[in-house]
């Protein structure tokens, strides 16, 4: 027996076979979502959440969820796609999960959901924004993926804006005969 084994290892080493090793991932994304496992891993069992409990001590929780809003576009563009949507997914959970919380007990009475439905929580999904990855978005943004015509319509706001200020500005000008004065070199 003890020529067969030294045998056996001989040939396996020979063969090229070696034990599989787990493909090791990013220390970075590994470094980023390994506090939300570790809540996870104690605050769900069965496919139940324990909200109470996680409510009770969140402190760990609101750190990861703010960890999220610090992930900068650039360094989220540079991600493979299976990342980036590793990333989203990852978010989006978590900003369920304290939107869950931050209301729980949830005792709705809109007849059109379950009475401890995160539904019940009002604008939870189109309201309520969270800062992810340098961003204010919503669920229902994050969920549509319609971030872009959120930035599209802010800006189009903001163009909106300035310009009535400009407008404002100059017809202040021609009205005001304070400038008037002083445009003609008046005292």
């Amino acid at each position: 027996m003890k020529v067969y084994v030294p045998i056996l290892l001989i040939a396996l080493a020979a063969s090229g076979i070696t034990a599989q090793q787990p493909s090791p991932t990013p220390a970075d994304v590994d470094a980023l979502h390994r506090p939300y496992d570790e809540i996870l891993d104690v605050y769900v069992r069965d496919g139940l959440v324990y909200y109470q409990a996680l409510k009770l001590e969140r402190a760990k929780f609101d750190r990861y969820v703010q960890s999220l809003g610090e992930v900068t576009p650039d360094t989220l563009k540079g991600w493979s796609p299976d990342r980036q949507l590793s990333f989203w997914i990852n978010a989006y959970n978590a900003f369920v999960l304290r939107t869950v919380i931050d209301g729980y007990p949830i005792r709705g009475k809109a007849p059109d959901y379950p009475p401890n439905s995160i539904r019940q929580i009002p604008g939870a999904f189109e309201r309520r924004q969270f800062r992810v990855a340098g961003r204010m978005l919503t669920l229902d943004a994050i969920e549509n993926r319609d971030y872009f015509l959120i930035q599209g319509i802010f800006l189009f706001l903001i163009t909106g804006v300035l310009i009535a200020n400009l407008v404002i500005d100059i017809a202040y000008v021609f009205i005001d005969p304070r400038t008037r004065i002083g445009m003609q070199g008046g005292a």
